[in-house]
This record gives C-alpha cells, sequence and structure tokens, in this order.
C-alpha cells in the first residue's frame, strides 16, 4: 500500500478481545453484534489447531480485521469483518484478506482457507475475488424429517459394511473413485489429500463410527455414506455420500441414502441434514426423490497454497 500510515499486523494477545469484536460487527454495538462476538470468541478459545488474527490499521486506527481458524483436514476457516459494519473500509479490508490468506497457507500445514456466507450477501463475493479467493460452490443445505420409517432396498450384491469392517484403504479408494467425473465442488479436485478429507469427515459434528458404511460389489468397494451426529443430538448429517464411478448409473446413490436414512429413524433421530453443490443436478435430483427438502443456501470461497495452484 502506498500509504506509509497503514499497517497489516498480527494481533497482540492483550488486543486480541477489540480485534474479535470488529471481526464480529466492525464498530457496531447492541444484541446481535454481541452474540457473534461472542461466538467468535468462543471459536478462537475453544480452537484445536492454530489460529491466525490480524488488521489493518490505519495512522492507527482499525478500518479491517479478519481470523484464520485451523480445522481438522487442514482446513483454515476464515471470518472477517463485515463489509457494510461501521467502521470498516471495504478497500482495506480487501488488502487485508490479499495478505493474510496467503501467508496462512505459506506459514501453517492448511491445504486451503475457506470462506462461507449467504448468496444474499453479494459484497462478499466481490470483496473474497478481489483478494485472490475462487468460487467453490453454492451449497444447498437440506433436511428430511424422519417421521416415518424411510424405506430401504434390498440388493443381495451388495455386501454392507461398517467402520470398522473396512479399511482406511478401502474407504480412501472409494472417496478418490468417488471423485472422478464428479459435479459436486470440481474446483477441489486434486487439491487436498485424501488423509485430509477424511480427517475433516470425522470432525464434521459427532464422528459416528457405526453409521459410516461402504457398499461393496463383486468384493470392491462401490460407494459410500459416512453419517455423523449434529451436536444438539436431534438429527444426524450425510458429511458425504459419493459412488464410485464405474458404479453410477444403477440406483447405488438411493441405496446408500436409504440405508442412511433407516439407520438414523431406528437410532432415534428426528432428521437427517445434507449439502450439495447446487451444480450437482444428480445428486440433488437424488435428494429431492428422497423427499429431502431445502433449508437454506451458502457460497463457499477458498484459496489455495501457490504450489497446489
Amino acid at each position: 500500500m502506498p500509504d506509509m500510515d497503514v499497517q497489516i499486523v498480527s494481533v497482540p494477545p492483550r488486543r486480541q478481545r477489540s480485534a474479535v469484536a470488529f471481526v464480529a460487527a466492525g464498530r457496531d454495538s447492541g444484541y446481535m453484534a454481541a452474540q457473534r462476538t461472542a461466538a467468535l470468541r468462543h471459536l478462537l478459545d475453544s480452537r484445536v489447531g492454530e489460529a491466525w488474527l490480524w488488521w489493518l490499521q490505519r495512522g492507527g486506527r482499525c478500518e479491517a480485521a479478519a481470523m484464520i481458524l485451523a480445522s481438522a483436514g487442514r482446513t483454515g476457516m476464515l471470518y472477517y469483518s463485515p463489509p457494510s459494519a461501521a467502521g470498516v473500509n471495504e478497500d482495506s479490508l480487501t488488502a487485508l484478506l490479499a495478505a493474510i490468506a496467503p501467508a496462512a497457507l505459506a506459514e501453517g500445514p492448511l491445504s486451503l482457507v475457506q470462506a462461507a456466507f449467504s448468496p444474499e450477501d453479494r459484497r462478499d463475493s466481490d470483496l473474497l475475488r478481489r483478494a485472490g479467493f475462487d468460487l467453490l460452490a453454492e451449497l444447498i443445505y437440506m433436511r428430511l424429517d424422519l417421521a416415518a420409517p424411510p424405506e430401504e432396498f434390498d440388493d443381495p450384491s451388495i455386501v454392507w459394511r461398517r467402520y470398522g469392517q473396512f479399511t482406511q484403504d478401502h474407504l480412501a479408494a472409494v472417496i478418490k473413485a468417488s471423485y472422478e467425473s464428479s459435479l459436486d465442488c470440481p474446483p477441489l479436485r486434486g487439491k487436498r489429500q485424501i488423509a485430509d478429507v477424511i480427517a475433516g469427515h470425522k470432525a464434521s459434528g459427532i464422528f459416528s463410527p457405526k453409521s459410516w458404511w461402504i457398499a461393496f460389489i463383486n468384493d470392491a468397494p462401490a460407494g459410500c455414506v459416512l453419517v455423523n451426529a449434529s451436536h444438539d443430538g436431534a438429527g444426524t448429517d450425510v458429511v458425504y455420500l459419493g459412488v464410485a464411478a464405474a458404479a453410477r448409473g444403477k440406483g447405488l446413490g438411493r441405496k446408500l441414502l436409504a440405508r442412511a436414512a433407516a439407520q438414523a429413524y431406528t437410532s432415534g433421530y428426528q432428521s437427517l441434514t445434507l449439502a450439495v453443490d447446487a451444480g450437482n443436478s444428480y445428486a440433488l435430483r437424488l435428494y429431492l426423490d428422497a423427499g429431502f427438502q431445502e433449508q437454506y443456501r451458502r457460497m463457499t470461497y477458498a484459496m489455495f497454497p501457490l504450489e497446489k495452484l
């Protein structure tokens, strides 16, 4: 930046509370601002990985702040000052994100830094693009209410094995095979190690090994459905469903989803949720046919390490 009074610096510990408040709401005050600040403070205090908290100051006055929290699977989650909040300079915020995301990727063991927000927040899309982020997907979050026993499909050609009955190599192989020609978040393809992907899936919600299934056909892993319990204890979430390219077109996705729904129901859960790329028309049709209903959408953007581009 040409201005000599502009500094992009990491926040010293004694100033972290004010920086987190600026990440949450800029100079806005009130109940919602306080709630967002408290939520971010909790995330920062309970983190299991590294954290980066930076701000941009002009003449000693904060104009933007951002925080990156490392999570399982070497993913960094980005939080930043709302562009429309009082006291936030959008150009300063762009410069801050363009500086700290590559720094976190270079300094830490991260495979990507990502941000998510509502599709209505169009300023965020422009902001992240200018800062060097790429669009991953528009994710549709869906829910199936489990008020009645879901239908299951008996198929003698499938041998079902749950976590502990298959090897990590089986799981890695079927996930990798399911990525081939997939319409689910294509920009992610080849950007992450499968071990990181599995670690991220385990950390999504409450890991439930009894609900992680691989369908074997002719003694080969053909598809998987990985389901974890939600933190509120009332529902479960499909953290991943995939079918190997060679096994597609035979209704296996429907059978994987039916097994997940039936197990959730018999375990006493009230709902099954999932997220799907809006561009994945095949998966979206599968979920709609199964009775899932859209709840909300999120835009997801990401930046990757330079060597992975």
